[in-house]
Formats: C-alpha cells, sequence, structure tokens
C-alpha cells in the first residue's frame, strides 16, 4: 500500500518477523485504531489499542491490504467496537452458563 493513511477496516499494520496488528479505524483525531494480541499491554489477550500512525510506521510497521476488502466501499462505524453490555435476549443460552 503506498499511502498509510489510505487503511481500511481489515487492513493490517505487519511488522515483519514480529508482530501484526488489525486496523480497525482512524480516531477522529487521526491515530490508527487496532486490535492486537500482546503479553505486554494486553496481558497475552486480544486487546484494542490506539496508537500514532507515525510511530507505529517508526518502529517498522508495514500497513496491508486484506484483498478482500480492496474495492469494498463500507464504513464502520466507532461504536460496532464497543462492548457489549447488553445481557442476551430471555431463552437464549451463552457459552459456559447451563440453565
Amino acid at each position: 500500500m503506498a499511502n498509510p493513511w489510505d487503511l481500511r477496516p481489515g487492513d493490517a499494520l505487519n511488522k515483519p518477523g514480529s508482530h501484526v496488528m488489525l486496523f480497525l479505524r482512524f480516531t477522529p483525531d487521526r491515530k490508527a485504531e487496532v486490535m492486537e494480541s500482546s503479553t505486554g499491554g494486553c496481558n497475552g489477550r486480544v486487546c484494542r489499542n490506539v496508537y500514532p500512525l507515525a510511530s507505529l510506521l517508526a518502529r517498522g510497521y508495514v500497513p496491508v491490504r486484506f484483498r478482500a476488502f480492496a474495492d469494498d466501499q463500507t464504513t464502520v462505524s466507532a461504536g460496532a467496537y464497543q462492548e457489549q453490555t447488553e445481557q442476551p435476549p430471555a431463552g437464549r443460552k451463552t457459552a459456559g452458563k447451563r440453565r
């Protein structure tokens, strides 16, 4: 990808041989919001983080286009990634719970 500011949801930021992050969106202040798994900031789990794009590029991350989305014009809203706090509908079973 020639211009890192052309990142779209589903693209990746790859640091070859080291780490990869899934790009979610640019925040209103133009930082990159990503999903990543990390032993440091995520305690070994997958979590959402926000970084200045320039700092990721300076650390060796390379933007990579996910080909299936190359021509997709879908826009993902910021609310699409918010954690679910609602209870599941009545009668719906959830993983790990028995009734």
